[in-house]
């Protein structure tokens, strides 16, 4: 285990977790009764020829209401999948630290898929329009983004002993959601045979090289330095600058 993992690890071992306020109950309700009204209309009327006053009407709620949390239909959708999403790096960190790094992440997200194995049908549905609905992917990006690198990045950035801001761990993420988004894609469609789990586990299995091959390639930061800046600028003698 990692020093940086034990320290983060003691210093919350005497945390109690906060329980949510009758307030945020009340707000996590309210979004997931919109989601499912929007979910079961996108799949009976489609998605096009569905409105949010339809979903605000079969809701219970005001137009007003709806946008305090969603930007439209897209982000409705998109924020369920970010939902998903942010489980991933809550599992990995549960793994031991010395398992490899692509078998830690495979556990974490066949744990998260094996949660959502009751709503089968909801997350296939999801997954289908998101897959068709450029907006959606767009949105959902906005909202997974930055929680993705507060915790993911992290994650990664720790099992492979890298600084936070090295290169690399983007390169890495991007195989891995790559590989991870493509099996959802080719589930969902129907595409390939097998449950969503086997696929999932199936086409991690195809970069179980990466990680090893991104930490062997070395990689140096070059950074300018003020006075750096300041000479590559000052004009020599005869009028010609230092840079070229």
């Amino acid at each position: 285990m990692k020093a940086g993992r034990r320290k983060w690890d003691m210093a919350n071992d005497n945390q109690t977790p906060r329980r949510p306020g009758l307030r945020e109950q009340r707000r996590d309700q309210l979004l997931h009764d919109v989601r499912q009204v929007a979910l079961r209309q996108f799949g009976e009327r489609g998605y096009e020829a569905t409105t949010l006053k339809e979903i605000c009407e079969e809701a219970g709620i005001s137009l007003r209401t709806l946008f305090r949390h969603f930007r439209g239909k897209d982000d409705i959708l998109a924020s369920r999948i970010a939902d998903w999403s942010r489980r991933i790096p809550e599992k990995l960190s549960e793994q031991p630290s010395d398992l490899p790094l692509l078998q830690a992440y495979r556990i974490a997200l066949l744990a998260t898929v094996g949660d959502l194995e009751s709503d089968r049908e909801e997350v296939r549905l999801t997954l289908r329009l998101y897959d068709e609905v450029p907006g959606i992917r767009g949105e959902y990006l906005g909202r997974a983004g930055g929680h993705a690198e507060d915790t993911m990045s992290v994650e990664l950035a720790e099992r492979l002993d890298v600084h936070l801001t090295d290169p690399r761990i983007r390169l890495l993420r991007s195989y891995i959601t790559s590989a991870v988004v493509q099996a959802m894609s080719d589930w969902s469609r129907g595409a390939v045979p097998g449950d969503l789990g086997t696929l999932v586990d199936r086409y991690l299995a195809t970069i179980d090289g990466v990680p090893d091959a991104i930490t062997a390639t070395p990689w140096v930061r070059e950074e300018a330095t003020a006075d750096t800046a300041i000479a590559a600028t000052t004009p020599r003698p005869g009028g010609r600058s230092a840079a070229r």
